[in-house]
């Protein structure tokens, strides 16, 4: 099972090129084994209660071994699309560098968070058959980026039979950055991930790409783009059902404030390998602001005949017959607002497990929605 395969590049089609292409996307320094070894990793059960192990110490305790390998080259098929170079220049942003390769042998007592520029900009997690890992995955505005505008860093994991995987990724830094994940998952495997993209940045970009490998894997992926002034958040999933019996459940939301723009893409395709997959994918959208804007595209690619499948998108308003009901029992506007979208956006947060990860991500929604 691996990640090293001919893949046809993802589309672009609502993402905003001019953007993108006056990015000066930057990758972290490269690492050798021995500077891995002395990264501080944060560990702990929520973010108010963490402590700093080194990765050797993970290492030096059974959890984890680490390794480093050669980039792959990916093959484009569609290498003369506009949408193609995009993808070749992110390519080739890394395909100079190392992957560094972290192994989980046996599963960590506390959740993991990982600033990924502390790893350089390819990190790949596997994790053993039976293992079960929490990690959140969170940008920041220092480390080895301070000096840059715009960030790109790639994730990818490797799933065993039987493994567990709650991953959190939070892009709330001030900086422009594209990131991208990547899921290859074993038989019996669960993969269940929360994205929020956050803050003022002009422009982020999150791809998701999870390639279920294994029959009776599960993926849930949720999230929330919460834009505002003029930003861009572009969230792009990509689930691709290779064996029998597997699940995906999507919901992602958007609030769209100001002049910005949310963007969503979700694509999930059911091969002819595919049967008895269940499918659930639900896009809903608010807009705050006569010029704020959303372009959603939930999409199903159905090749077998014996799945259940489901997708759909909402764009809307705050709702009136809620305003009213609030501001008859006393309720200012402001107060109606900030609880109507406390209600839309934590709702996302409900499928995590993870006590601590489900905190952290809460916290970061309120302080987003009462920071105004």
């Amino acid at each position: 099972m691996n990640l090293e395969i001919a893949r046809k590049s993802e589309a672009w089609k609502f993402s905003p090129i001019s953007k993108i292409k006056s990015l000066e996307l930057k990758t972290s320094r490269e690492l050798d084994l021995d500077d891995i070894k002395k990264v501080r990793l944060a560990m702990g059960p929520s973010e108010q209660q963490i402590h700093t192990v080194f990765v050797n110490d993970l290492i030096e305790s059974g959890t984890a071994e680490l390794n480093i390998k050669k980039a792959p080259s990916y093959f484009f098929e569609d290498s003369n699309t506009t949408r193609a170079k995009l993808d070749r220049n992110l390519e080739n942003l890394t395909k100079f560098r190392n992957i560094v390769i972290l192994k989980i042998l046996k599963s960590p007592q506390s959740t993991i968070w990982i600033d990924p520029n502390s790893f350089g900009s390819n990190l790949e997690i596997e994790l053993e058959s039976g293992a079960t890992a929490n990690i959140v995955f969170f940008e920041t505005d220092n480390v080895n980026l301070s000096t840059h505008e715009s960030s790109f860093n790639r994730l990818s994991f490797l799933l065993g039979d039987d493994s567990n995987l709650e991953l959190g990724v939070s892009q709330s830094s001030e900086k422009n950055s594209i990131s991208q994940i990547n899921v290859a998952m074993g038989e019996k495997s669960v993969f269940n991930s929360y994205s929020l993209m956050t803050g003022t940045a002009d422009y982020k970009r999150l791809e998701v790409n999870v390639f279920q490998n294994g029959s009776n894997s599960i993926a849930t992926l949720n999230g929330l783009n919460a834009t505002k002034l003029v930003g861009t958040f572009d969230y792009h999933s990509n689930v691709f059902h290779l064996n029998n019996d597997q699940e995906t459940f999507q919901n992602f939301k958007s609030v769209i404030k100001d002049q910005s723009k949310s963007i969503f893409t979700g694509r999930v395709h059911l091969t002819e390998k595919a049967s008895g997959a269940a499918v659930d994918q639900i896009n809903n959208n608010l807009l705050i602001g006569k010029k704020a804007s959303v372009d959603t595209q939930p999409e199903l690619n159905i090749y077998q005949d014996n799945v259940k499948a489901t997708h759909g998108a909402t764009t809307s308003s705050l709702d009136e017959d809620h305003i009213f009901y609030f501001s008859s029992r006393g309720f200012t506007p402001e107060q109606t607002k900030k609880i109507l979208l406390d209600a839309f956006c934590k709702s996302t947060c409900d499928n995590l497990k993870n006590s601590g990860i489900k905190e952290f991500f809460r916290g970061a929604i309120s302080k987003e929605l009462y920071s105004e």
